[in-house]
């Protein structure tokens, strides 16, 4: 009988579980219990571990990448749902939400391109992006599971062989003991693949005007200033009559030009909605969709506005952001000429300009006619 649990104890496979307390470091008090058992720990020492063999190529390695994104937009709480369907959309799912903290995971092959199009919400405040190679501690910890499971069986074995009372409870409170290391390393390691083929990005989103944002500014200054925050405060006492031949919906007084600005003729409704249009001269000279592109890209990049979809067929770029505390709505189209640009801004709460397009947008073309 003693032969018998000799040759299973040392059978060619080896034996390491290298956790606190494992079955392998009391395989001496086990033996010492009975003389049909025999010591396990020399074949548990680190000396019988199997190779691992030369690392996998560059292209099998196992990376671990993670993103931080802190965007700034005038309507967090919109962006937050948007970031979520976009996310689910691409294969993801929310992990945790904090505030306007949000914790996904995405697939790993669709990492860059969700990281960018979160990205594209609104201004880029600050961004991470890290990778970590886990390829040897993940293979470290399938030989660890492998050795514990081979030792797992060999208690087996050695249980269905006991003869005595207390060599049965010997060994299966090692196999007890074993049995739990294993359900460990294998959470550790379902974990850790979990990590691999599900990247986690972490997105926090900020209100709009919160600090100074890292995305580069337009290099041409008409396009820097346009926007809400660049509007010129109207003064009665330095306007005077407009310079378009326009008419204006009901509701809307004619407030004339601006003196010693860009503006050529200004608009205005008690319900705070004002339409703004501005002169610059065309230079460089570009077309509209250069132009639009650009503005986008300031708007979004540099400024925070959310881009919304347009009204069909008006060839407006419209965002919403945060003014005075309420959601408000910017809307931008562009009248380009050889010598001169007209730019017309329509500015106000997103609920009373949503409910007037039928009645601004004729006064768009109206402004793009005269600019021919």
């Amino acid at each position: 009988m003693r032969s018998l649990l000799l040759a299973l104890l040392l059978l060619p496979a080896c034996i390491s579980v290298r956790s606190s307390g494992a079955p392998a470091e009391r395989g001496e008090a086990l033996a010492s219990k009975s003389e049909g058992l025999v010591a396990l720990d020399e074949v548990t020492s680190d000396a019988f571990m199997v190779a691992q063999g030369a690392p996998p190529p560059a292209a099998d390695r196992l990376i671990i990448r993670t993103g931080d994104l802190v965007v700034r937009s005038g309507n967090p709480e919109e962006v937050g749902a948007r970031a979520v369907g976009l996310v689910g959309a691409a294969g993801g799912y929310m992990v945790r939400r904090e505030d306007n903290t949000y914790t996904f995971r995405v697939p790993a092959e669709r990492f860059d391109a969700i990281f960018d199009e979160l990205a594209r919400l609104g201004a880029v405040a600050h961004r991470r992006v890290d990778a970590q190679d886990v390829t040897e501690e993940v293979q470290d910890l399938e030989l660890r599971l492998r050795n514990a499971r081979a030792l797992r069986d060999r208690y087996e074995e050695l249980l269905k062989r006991a003869e005595k009372v207390e060599d049965v409870l010997a060994i299966q409170r090692e196999l007890a003991a074993v049995t739990t290391t294993i359900e460990q390393m294998e959470g550790q390691l379902s974990a850790r693949m979990t990590e691999v083929k599900m990247s986690r990005i972490t997105l926090r989103l900020e209100p709009a005007g919160a600090g100074p944002v890292t995305a580069a500014r337009s290099p041409f200054p008409w396009v820097r200033a346009i926007g809400i925050e660049n509007l010129p405060q109207y003064r009665s006492d330095r306007a005077s009559s407009s310079r378009l031949d326009w008419t204006l919906p009901s509701g809307f007084a004619d407030m004339g030009r601006v003196k010693d600005s860009d503006v050529v003729a200004w608009a205005y409704s008690p319900e705070g909605v004002r339409v703004v249009v501005r002169r610059f001269d065309h230079k460089p000279e570009a077309d509209r969709a250069f132009w639009d592109a650009e503005l986008l890209r300031d708007l979004v990049r540099a400024r925070g506005y959310e881009p919304q979809a347009a009204p069909e067929g008006s060839r407006l770029l419209v965002f919403k952001t945060m003014a005075d505390g309420a959601a408000t709505t910017y809307a931008l189209r562009l009248a380009i000429g050889d010598r001169y640009i007209m730019a017309a801004e329509v500015i106000g709460p997103s609920d009373v300009v949503e409910a007037k397009w039928s009645a601004l947008l004729p006064l768009l073309d109206e402004v793009e006619s005269e600019t021919r």
